[in-house]
Parts: C-alpha cells; structure tokens; sequence
C-alpha cells in the first residue's frame, strides 16, 4: 500500500473554478510550448508543417490570398495561382516596397502595397493597374461598392465611385483626426470602417448621400504595426501601443489575457523591434498567433479559453521561431501558412502532420506544485499519469503515425528549486499497448515539486490527468 494522500493535478493552464480545492493541487504554469487545449480542455500537441505547393522563385511568402485556387506573393511582388497544378505566376508585378493588402471587389482581386493599385485579370492571369488613377496606397478595402484607398498621404483615405472601382472622383475623399500620429492600418469589419493610428483608432461608417463615410467613435489606443490586426471570433485584436495585446468589446480596448494580464510581462520585454509584429488568425484552432520575428517569439493566443501559449521550432537542438510569414484558411477547409525563409513554399498546417517536415515537435511544459497548504515539508510516493498510449512509432522515425517501436516522453523533477534529477523516459507503448496510466514512485522529499515533460515522437500527445500521492511529514 502506498502511503500519503492521493490528490489530482489541474494540468491545464485555464482555471476551474468549480475545483474542490482541497482535492486538486492547481500548479503554476511556468512553460507551455507547442500545444494547445482541445475542445474537451485536454492538452495535445499542435498541427505539423508539412508540404503542399513550391513557387518557381525562392523568396518569402508575404501574402496569401483564399480565392481564385489560392494566391501566394513574394516580396518580388510576383503573384502565384496555387490550384490547380501547375503552379503559374502572373504576367506582371507588384511595385510597391510594403507588405501587400488586398480586397476582392466583386471578384476581383485589388493590391496595395504603396505603389499604384493593381488588379488580377483571372482569365488572362494577368496583373494591370486599377484604372481611374486611385492614389497609391498601402491598404485597400471594399465596403458597400466603394473600393477605398488609404496609406498614402498622411491620414486620409480616397474611394471610388459606387459600382465600380475604376472611377475615381476628385471629391471622394475625408481624412482621420490628424494629431501627429501615423496610420498604420485600414480593415472593415461588422460594415465599418477601421483606421487604425500609431496612437488611437477611429471607426466610420457608411451613411451614403453627399458625406459617404462619417466618423462614429475615436478609440484611445492605438498600435505600432498595423499587421498585428487580426480579426478573430468575431472581434478585433492587436497590439497596442503600450506593449500589451488588445481585444475590443464594443468601443473598448480589453487587455490580454483578460483573466491574467500580467502573464506575458517577461516575454514581451524581450521584444524591442515591435513595429514589425504580425498575426494570423488559425479558425480551426480557436487561436491567434502573433510573431516577432526580429526576436525569434510566436506568441499564441486561445481566444476559447483566454489564455497565451508559445510556439517554436526545435532544429540543430535548439528552440527556433516558427516559419510562419503568412497564413490563410482556404476554400478547401485546410489551413496553410507562407514560409519566412527563401524556399517559395506554402506549407500545410495540419493535425495529420506529425512534424515540422520531418523535424520533431518538441512539446514541453513546466509546471510547479506546491506540496502543502501551509508549506510543510511533504514525501512524493507516486505520480500517476494518464496518457493516450498505444499508437507506436514506425521505424525508422518520425515520417508518419502507427509502427512497431514503442513511444516515449520525458519526464524530470526538481523540489525547492534544487537541481533537476535526469530526465527519465515515459512509456507511451506500442501498437496495441492501451493501458493509459503511467506510475513513477519515490520521487523524494521538499515543500513544492517542479515537473518538466517533452514530448518528442511523431505520436499524438494527449496527457490529460495526473495524480500525485504525497504523504505530509508536519515539518
């Protein structure tokens, strides 16, 4: 018999209130890389980057568009269809410096990218310059028929006439509060117009008639990179100009986390170059994921349960940034991301991917729990695990799912903030090996216990409770 008493572990990084606390240790989340929470609150591993469609010029992917078969563009400015195969590159070029925009008028796809705009003639595959001479701007939007132009003289924005976008009229402009700032990003959303401004953010709508668009609220916060707005679950999110991640409800900028705001403090003081964050919304996964890519952090942000996860690649031993450049959820139902690196990849993002083209994902999280209410010292007899076990590994690994050699992760522990004991494996089993629970025994003595588990194999991760059995020595 295993003296002590047995007490469950919250693993999951949210909050449950309805916890009896004097059943359940709630540790403190000290690092949580590369997975995300299930629908069920389960911790499982992120999707894999995996192949799907190569350009014919080696450059970054800075835009992707889910329309007309999937667009790509580079910095070249080169535009490419990516369905069906093969893959083609329009006749032209983007002129502009900036990361292109874009907006589908009737079909029709218009880029900004601070030159002249251009459309995309599908049937020719062709990209000629919107006609009417439109200012040159770097963020383009439609709204209630009016294309509409901005970024391209100080605060204010141009549009087109009413049914077309290639007719201009001299009169067909307004301009956004001018108090010094810059504009660093135009979007609609819920039918408005959003101007977002290096120190606020004014919202206009549509009133037709000899006005056209009128300002209806001026919001106080406002954002050093305009490619941090992400529109997700129906709300707006960026970063703001005080170096926290905003969401607006309503009228008002809610810091992020709601439920934990000062959880991000340490990392984002790493983050000096934060004029070229960007983000991309990932549907499928109820996240968002904002990436610095000067400093190397990809920050993720669950929407459904409020709170930040970060994500990385594990190449050469070590923790890399995420190759995410751009990202697009397409017609097909798949997510795909752009590449940050010169390969002209657009890359799947799938849950069937169980690596980083052929790289493990290293999942890891640490996490401290105290061992007594009143900080008495306590002796750790058992830590069970229940893990999804049984999958196997093929051999050689990690190309694919299901093989003969048993899975495994790596568990260490350290009490008090003493030295880590050596790493020791978790058997994850092979095919046919079910039993989900997992014992260790005589894990030593302190007042509080720091976990560390990696997860390496290309297996699907799922650890969804752990017990500790700790027997209180009163002292």
């Amino acid at each position: 018999m295993i003296r002590g008493e047995t007490k469950n572990v919250a693993l999951t990084p949210i909050p449950y209130p309805g916890l009896d606390p004097l059943e359940t240790f709630v540790p403190r989340v000290i690092t949580i890389g590369n997975g995300r929470l299930t629908d069920a609150g389960n911790w499982t591993k992120r999707p894999g980057i995996g192949g799907y469609r190569a350009t014919t010029q080696f450059q970054p992917i800075w835009l992707l568009v889910p329309y007309l078969g999937g667009l790509a563009v580079n910095p070249l400015g080169s535009v490419f269809r990516l369905n069906p195969l093969p893959v083609a590159r329009a006749t032209g070029a983007l002129k502009g410096s900036n990361r292109p925009t874009w907006a589908n008028y009737a079909g029709t796809i218009v880029f900004a990218d601070g030159a002249a705009p251009q459309k995309l003639d599908y049937t020719k595959f062709e990209l000629t310059a919107v006609k009417g001479d439109p200012p040159p701007g770097r963020f383009v939007e439609v709204l209630d028929t009016y294309l509409i132009i901005a970024g391209h003289f100080g605060q204010q924005f141009r549009w087109s006439d009413t049914n077309t976008f290639e007719v201009w009229p001299e009169e067909n402009f307004n301009s956004c509060i001018d108090e010094g700032e810059t504009l660093e990003m135009m979007r609609v959303f819920q039918r408005k117009l959003w101007f977002f401004k290096s120190g606020s953010i004014e919202v206009w709508a549509s009133v037709g008639g000899e006005a056209t668009f009128v300002r209806q609220a001026v919001i106080d916060r406002g954002t050093p990179s305009g490619n941090s707005v992400v529109i997700a679950n129906d709300r707006v999110h960026f970063f703001g100009d005080d170096g926290a991640f905003y969401v607006v409800e309503g009228q008002q900028p809610r810091m992020l986390p709601q439920k934990a705001p000062d959880q991000l403090r340490g990392i984002l003081e790493r983050v000096k170059n934060r004029t070229e964050i960007f983000g991309y919304d990932f549907p499928k996964e109820h996240v968002i994921r904002w990436c610095a890519p000067v400093e190397g952090i990809t920050l993720t942000y669950d929407y459904k349960n409020d709170i930040f996860l970060e994500d990385y690649e594990w190449t050469e031993g070590g923790q890399q940034r995420m190759r995410i450049n751009a990202a697009m959820l397409y017609s097909d139902g798949e997510q795909y991301i752009g590449e940050n690196t010169p390969t002209g990849r657009v890359a799947s993002w799938s849950d069937q991917q169980p690596t980083d083209f052929g790289q493990e994902i290293r999942m890891q999280r640490t996490f401290q729990v105290p061992l007594s209410s009143d900080g008495t010292t306590a002796r750790v007899n058992r830590l069970r695990l229940r893990a999804l076990r049984g999958q196997g590994v093929p051999s050689p690994a990690p190309f694919g799912v299901g093989g003969p050699e048993k899975a495994k992760a790596l568990i260490r522990w350290r009490f008090d903030q003493g030295e880590w004991s050596p790493f020791e494996e978790i058997d994850l089993g092979a095919v046919g090996e079910a039993d989900p629970y997992i014992d260790l025994h005589r894990l030593g003595i302190g007042r509080e216990i720091t976990f560390d588990i990696v997860e390496t194999d290309a297996v699907d991760w799922l650890l969804t409770h752990a017990h500790l059995t700790v027997e209180n020595l009163g002292r």
